[in-house]
């Protein structure tokens, strides 16, 4: 189905959760884009980590000045519909998992909410011993089969997608594998110290981001966002650290 928001055209699947805010002409997530958008960031790269249909992506491109745009997503469902919709933009597209692993299967998630689709790491076994381990969030393992309907994508590391003079946010919606992405992207963040955003499920979903973001590499989190709680994240060294509106807290 198609759809204009702020005169951009965009394609979602028929009755999708996201494409229910475009039919209204609305961006979703809006309260977060605004926000973001008020912060006035530097002209460079964002990364957009769980991009699905790539709302976020567009805006972050037409709306908020970024240089370019990398849109991971690992949904293969989503995908199809993302490069419509950035077509023509500044956005690279790669259908991979962010994380600190080698490969994952893609769950894709109930009908009608692509964004939905989780990812479980794995290491790929060939030959007589075919099958995946599955890695857990402890760091423990277990083995199983690949199933005939398990859709299987490369990680990466947001520290490998590749050296860019400046990097300004980092958005993270993937489905509560937001601590492993962020442990792939220790060196991009110390030299950028970009804005990052991090949608967290539940509390413990947050203290374990919080333990990362705030104990470790001096981030201050701002209040919470959207209907899935999601946050703005940025580091005390910057002149973000001084913004009133995001409520921040140490």
């Amino acid at each position: 189905m198609q759809h204009v928001v702020n005169g951009h055209t965009f394609y979602a699947p028929d009755n999708d959760h996201i494409g229910k805010y475009l039919a209204l002409g609305v961006y979703y997530e809006a309260d977060l884009l605004a926000a973001i958008k008020a912060l006035k960031l530097a002209p460079g790269v964002y990364i957009d980590g769980g991009a699905c249909l790539g709302t976020h992506s567009v805006f972050f491109a037409k709306e908020c000045g970024a240089t370019m745009v990398v849109a991971v997503e690992p949904n293969p469902e989503a995908l199809r519909y993302l490069r419509y919709n950035v077509n023509g933009l500044p956005v690279a597209v790669l259908n991979m998992c962010l994380s600190d692993g080698l490969y994952c299967t893609v769950d894709k998630g109930p009908s009608g909410n692509l964004g939905t689709a989780t990812t479980r790491a794995v290491q790929l076994h060939a030959g007589s011993d075919a099958g995946i381990t599955v890695i857990d969030a402890q760091g423990g393992s277990s083995r199983s089969q690949v199933g005939s309907d398990d859709l299987k994508v490369e990680c990466t590391t947001i520290d490998a997608l590749g050296e860019y003079s400046r990097i300004s946010l980092i958005k993270l919606d993937i489905e509560g594998k937001e601590v492993e992405a962020l442990r792939g992207a220790r060196r991009t963040i110390a030299i950028h110290k970009p804005v990052i955003v991090t949608e967290a499920h539940t509390d413990a979903d947050l203290l374990a981001i919080g333990n990362i973001l705030q104990g470790q590499w001096g981030y201050l989190r701002s209040r919470r966002y959207c209907k899935t709680p999601t946050y703005i994240w940025v580091h005390s060294d910057t002149s973000f650290a001084l913004s009133k509106s995001l409520g921040l807290e140490a």
